[in-house]
């Protein structure tokens, strides 16, 4: 059974010179994707409609008793019917027809669908102007730094420097042809296998890293343990994807400066996130620059993710069961080797 709520606020506006059009903040696209007599699986795709923001949190009223068990791409509270949901560091940004996605667990579902949702404590179909503001006199700008020449930040002229900073504006894409991610599995106390997942992608951004691992490529060289680690332990049609978001902060302008063939070491947080669950795990990684703008992000020393973190122990234990073993270890250290390629030139 599929339920569609979309909230659209669509105004009539006249073709007219001057005419501004009005939008709604954001339209919320929420259905009901599974369901069962104990449970459901819901869907929600938000578009947004406002100006750039960074940080956001959407809240609405479940009309039943749903509890939220567990939710991917976000974090979430509930208080009773009253929910929030809120981003995490690598969708925390928002600009104008930027769409966010996330699904969850519920239990006890009551077949409904919330009908009214609010962005960061405003309703949904509040009007947003898509014109922006003009000067009563077009001769006459309202700020006095819109002349060049008239004391306001123009290049070089030692105003604001960080609209003209090319660190400011550099971002980077990963080269996901070259780039790898694999760990390792130890069964039996003693016999360890080395795994990869094949499909990534990636960038860096306003100053945070994002890595996105699709699941579904895992690769341990048998097809049955393939199949069995997605259905069994990541639960793939649930959850296709993990992620990683890395908050580089003043590391940013570090990692810009190095010469072609340095190399630095950053000990920083990484929020991962499987099978909904979101964690914060502590990393070192090295980077070096091998000239031309392209970036090395790698392990330096192995990065141990434990299945309890996550809550997938369940799903450790049975992979167990089923393959005869007499046990697998929980902790499993993860290491990588990131190619990134700036898209706009860094600092020299």
């Amino acid at each position: 059974m599929k339920t569609k709520s979309r909230l659209a606020l669509l105004l009539c506006g006249t073709a007219m010179a001057g005419t501004a059009v009005a939008d709604s903040l954001c339209e919320v696209d929420y259905r009901i994707q599974h369901s069962w007599q104990t449970g459901a699986v819901h869907r929600v795709q938000m578009t947004y409609n406002g100006p750039d923001v960074t940080g956001w949190e959407l809240s609405w009223t479940f009309p039943g008793g749903d509890t939220i068990d567990s939710i991917f791409n976000v974090t979430h509270t509930q208080n009773g019917q009253d929910v929030v949901v809120e981003n995490l560091l690598w969708n925390a940004r928002l600009s104008e027809g930027g769409e966010i996605k996330f699904g969850f667990n519920v239990r006890n579902p009551s077949g409904e669908v919330p009908v009214e949702f609010y962005l960061n404590g405003e309703p949904c179909d509040e009007e947003v102007n898509d014109t922006p503001d003009q000067p009563d006199d077009p001769d006459q700008p309202d700020n006095p730094g819109d002349n060049p020449g008239d004391g306001g930040d123009q290049p070089g002229d030692g105003g604001d420097p960080g609209d003209d900073d090319p660190a400011t504006r550099t971002a980077w894409t990963l080269d996901a042809g070259d780039s790898y991610l694999g760990f390792v599995t130890t069964k039996n106390t003693h016999k360890v296998e080395s795994h990869r997942f094949g499909t990534l992608s990636g960038s860096v951004a306003d100053g945070t890293a994002t890595l996105d691992i699709d699941l579904n490529s895992v690769e341990t060289g048998i097809d049955i343990r393939n199949q069995r680690l997605k259905e069994m332990l990541f639960n793939t049609g649930q959850t296709p994807t993990a992620t990683v978001a890395i908050e580089l902060g003043d590391n940013l302008s570090q990692v810009q400066g190095l010469s072609a063939g340095e190399v630095m070491t950053l000990d920083v947080p990484a929020q991962v996130q499987i099978s909904g669950e979101t964690r914060d795990i502590n990393s070192q990684l090295r980077v070096q620059h091998l000239g031309n703008q392209r970036f090395l992000v790698s392990s330096a020393q192995p990065l141990i993710i434990t299945a309890d973190q996550f809550g997938l122990e369940n799903g450790v234990e049975a992979l167990r069961e089923v393959a005869g073993l007499d046990s697998i270890s929980i902790a499993v250290p993860v290491d990588f080797a990131l190619f990134f390629e700036a898209d706009e030139p860094t600092t020299p």
